[in-house]
């Protein structure tokens, strides 16, 4: 999916633009400069630049977006100062694409930093809430009294006219106006748990706080090494008794290329085929150079790699299956129902953590919008642990990596589950985000 991000370049150059917005450029395909808001030649990023007008960013949003392009334009200053700031995020509204604005440092902030004032946090830097986000300040005796009333519509409002009819009244000093924002972000506003750290829960809590959502990271499990490597080390020194290697995670390919490393093996002595359950497993694998030689055409999971390997002549075949102490057994109940000679050796342990007592209070007090849900073992890990919290987290949007997490998060009676597409944390995000588009 496309993504747009509108970020400010600050005053003049890159060294003012913000850590998110620099973040950004640095992961997007394309970014439309705007007014020379960076001047042609400062570019450290690899994406494309595009010096244009905004006149011309409406007409070159469509025509990379149509190409599935991530997109940044950048604008002098910060997107908040630009007067067509609106009719470029209707644009991208209308077309239901997904993005963010990040706000830039003001020439006038600029001037104060630069001249000797300290301050606090750039002046625009408020970040948009789906909730109201009023300043509050120390009241002297000369103020002013406002309502809000129809949507939209401040009014200044005398002694006399209390009893309008608003949804709040504020008061501020004399000379200052309250502020409202309402975050268009499809998951401002909400508390999102995911339970397991790593690379792929960081990639998906940073995706998840770009469309407004606040992260809680609460691994329910953490890994640690095997009680010995004996079974491993035997196993890996002698992998030409092996035609394949199966992998179902990424933490087992990662643990098995180190005990290669630390035996002093060349990653060449791995003559067996690969097979992998999943992309992520894949990428995990082709990140050493190597390319998996079977995937699930769809199911990613053991009975969807058990489905591929079905037709594949197994017996007398020796097979290599690394993983963890808690590892399903399908998929090696299955290859030995094929006449396969199975190999299991567990290069780590999963280990149960609950949940620390700050958390499980914000779970029991309905504090939590949705909880991400990767694997069978997590939801186990969860909600065995405690279940003085299962009636909350029965009423907590759950998110499902797949069919078998559903099925495990079915057999607690949960009810509404929103499963991932794929097998992935990114898919599972994408579920989130068209939710609560669709429930707005």
């Amino acid at each position: 999916m496309a993504r747009v991000y509108f970020i400010g370049a600050g005053p003049a150059g890159v060294r003012w633009i913000t850590q998110q917005g620099w973040d950004i450029l640095a992961r997007v395909d394309v970014a439309l400069v705007t007014d020379q808001a960076v001047p042609e030649g400062e570019w450290p990023w690899p994406a494309q630049a595009e010096h244009i007008t905004a006149d011309e960013v409406i007409s070159r949003l469509k025509h990379w977006t149509d190409q599935d392009r991530t997109v940044a334009v950048l604008v002098p200053e910060s997107p908040a100062h630009h007067p067509l700031l609106p009719t470029w995020v209707t644009w991208v509204q209308e077309r239901r694409q997904l993005g963010a604005v990040v706000p830039g440092i003001w020439r006038m902030t600029a001037v104060l930093d630069t001249e000797g004032f300290t301050l606090a946090k750039p002046l625009e830097a408020v970040e948009p809430a789906q909730h109201l986000q009023i300043a509050t300040y120390t009241l002297s005796a000369d103020t002013t009294t406002w309502a809000y009333g129809a949507p939209g519509q401040w009014r200044q409002i005398g002694n006399d006219e209390m009893d309008f009819k608003a949804w709040l009244t504020v008061k501020t000093p004399a000379s200052v106006a309250p502020s409202l924002w309402f975050s268009r972000r499809p998951l401002a506003g909400r508390t999102v748990m995911l339970l397991r750290a790593g690379r792929a829960a960081a990639r998906a809590r940073e995706r998840l706080e770009e469309y407004g959502a606040t992260v809680l990271l609460a691994p329910v499990s953490a890994v640690t090494d095997p009680v010995s490597w004996e079974a491993v080390d035997e196993a890996i020194t002698h992998l030409e008794r092996f035609d394949w290697v199966i992998f179902t995670s990424q933490e087992a390919v990662s643990r098995f290329f180190s005990a290669m490393r630390r035996l002093r093996l060349d990653i060449r002595k791995l003559s067996a085929q690969i097979a992998v359950v999943g992309p992520q497993t894949a990428a995990a694998v082709q990140d050493y150079g190597i390319y998996p030689s079977l995937m699930p055409d769809e199911e990613y999971s053991q009975e969807g790699l058990a489905e591929r390997l079905a037709s594949l002549p197994l017996l007398g075949k020796g097979i290599l299956l690394p993983g963890g102490n808690l590892n399903r057994s399908y998929l090696k109940d299955f290859l030995m129902q094929q006449g396969a000679l199975v190999t299991s050796i567990a290069l780590y342990q999963n280990l149960l953590v609950p949940l620390s007592p700050a958390v499980a209070k914000r779970v029991a007090a309905h504090d939590i919008d949705a909880v991400f849900y990767t694997a069978s073992s997590a939801v186990e890990h969860l909600w065995e642990p405690h279940p003085e919290l299962r009636e909350a987290l029965r009423q907590t949007q759950a998110v499902s990596i797949g069919p078998l997490t559903t099925r495990t998060l079915h057999h607690y009676v949960v009810g509404e589950i929103l499963e991932a597409e794929t097998s992935s944390m990114e898919a599972m995000v994408e579920a989130l985000v068209r939710h609560y588009q669709t429930h707005r």
